[in-house]
């Protein structure tokens, strides 16, 4: 998906944003009118030595956490506020929705807003005119195109917005969470057009909470924590810091909890029904055995607490232990997999998700969500969960995720997730085309 150049769009060096933080208007008053010049203020660096560059015609995605300093990147970069030291170059015209309704008068209409809107992107009267029926056509709001804004829902909102800010022929588009709002029809029409953009070599700056929209739609990403770079680079990569960052974050806040919740209680009987299960139960001694068995994937990204381990699997095709990672499209596989953790193994959940090669997700679930979907086999010591997938799949390679969590006080934390730690190939599809064969007669 790369579309780079050598002029980069946007390039920011040792950029820095500091505010002064009062405890209240009346301290913020005491410093403005102080003959000594002594200061009542705290200092706040919002962001700290911001360094990136973004070349022309990429899709690069910003993730972080609230209060990573992400808004006040992005207002710098659009020029809505200045840094306090640092550059900022921007090469072209930029379009920024930097949160719904931004800059939209609510007591003009919609109409009025988008020719306001063009007027502020540097487009002439006429080349407003011209866009306006296809900002109406898109926005597809109906008869509240002619109604002041401020009748608006949150999706009109979000519909007008987008609808104005692809139609003044942008070189530089940035989203701040605009994809979040609205309905499914709606956002398919917004990554549709966001496509074409990026075909016409436009660049464009995503910023979501959704790992998934960066995985999926952006060629690069950067982690923005406490107000610094935490990580740049390849937007699956990136999107596991991300993740490691949020699983950290919950395990301080819970940590009380969880080490009170995981008192250890008397486990389940062993239950049989499966061989594999058997005979991964009676191996269970701490070796991590993923590394020996068919498809496994050595570079398997791995996070959690440490507090629970899968270590071992099997998979079963037809009643058979397969001993390849090459499956027939159609084909039933059933997953065997062994955990073990230091906790009481009835507080445990085990979850799958399964996903294209470029990231594209396909399908999740857990013992939480659909626990008849899972066989459970304990032996007090060791738990194994069994699965199957049919893989109705057009042919490609496919990844596999496991992971163990708990639920405590009405949070997930995440024991250990190993992402892409299987790899899969699905072969001989020549009944279908697309993704998934949803079984037409």
């Amino acid at each position: 998906m790369t579309r780079g150049a050598a002029t980069p769009a946007i390039r920011v060096a040792g950029l820095s944003k500091k505010y002064r933080l009062f405890d209240s208007p009346r301290q913020r008053l005491r410093e403005a009118l102080d003959l000594k010049g002594r200061t009542f203020h705290k200092e706040f660096w919002a962001l700290r030595d911001v360094s990136f560059e973004i070349a022309k015609g990429q899709t690069v995605g910003i993730i972080g956490r609230n209060g990573s300093g992400k808004s006040t990147l992005l207002q710098v970069l659009t020029g809505v506020m200045p840094p306090t030291s640092g550059t900022v170059e921007v090469n072209g015209r930029i379009a920024a929705l930097l949160q719904l309704g931004a800059g939209f008068d609510p007591s003009f209409t919609g109409r009025d807003n988008a020719r306001q809107f063009g007027r502020l992107q540097g487009l002439t009267a006429d080349e407003i005119e011209a866009r306006i029926p296809e900002i109406e056509a898109f926005a597809n709001i109906g008869e509240f195109f002619d109604r002041e804004v401020r009748s608006y829902s949150s999706g009109m909102f979000a519909r007008l917005a987008f609808a104005a800010a692809i139609n003044v022929d942008p070189d530089i588009l940035i989203l701040d969470e605009i994809l979040a709002v609205g309905d499914a029809r709606f956002q398919q029409r917004c990554y549709e057009r966001i496509q074409r953009l990026q075909d016409a070599g436009k660049t464009v700056l995503v910023v979501s909470h959704d790992i998934e929209t960066i995985i999926n739609q952006c060629d690069s990403a950067i982690l923005i924590e406490k107000g610094q770079v935490a990580a740049n680079g390849a937007p699956r990569d990136v999107a596991d810091r991300y993740k490691e960052l949020l699983f950290d974050e919950v395990v301080n806040e819970l940590g009380v909890v969880r080490a009170t919740a995981s008192r250890s209680r008397p486990s389940r009987p062993a239950e049989g029904g499966s061989p594999w299960a058997a005979e991964l139960l009676a191996s269970a001694d701490g070796t991590d055995r993923f590394p020996h068995r068919p498809g496994y994937n050595p570079q398997e990204t791995v996070y959690g607490d440490g507090d629970g381990q899968l270590l071992d699997y099997r998979i079963e095709v037809d009643g058979t232990e397969a001993l390849t990672d090459h499956f027939l499209c159609g084909s039933v596989v059933r997953f065997h997999v062994l955990a073990q953790s230091r906790s009481w193994h009835d507080e445990l959940h085990f979850g799958i998700a399964f996903r294209r090669a470029d990231g594209i997700f396909i399908y999740g679930s857990n013992t939480a969500m659909r626990p008849a979907s899972f066989d459970r086999h304990d032996s007090g010591t060791a738990v194994v969960f069994s699965f199957a997938l049919k893989l109705a799949l057009q042919s490609g390679d496919y990844f596999l995720d496991a992971g163990l969590f708990r639920r405590v006080a009405g949070e997930t934390v995440r024991l250990t997730t190993r992402r892409n730690v299987v790899h899969m190939t699905v072969l001989n599809t020549p009944h279908f085309d697309g993704m998934v064969d949803i079984g037409v007669e």
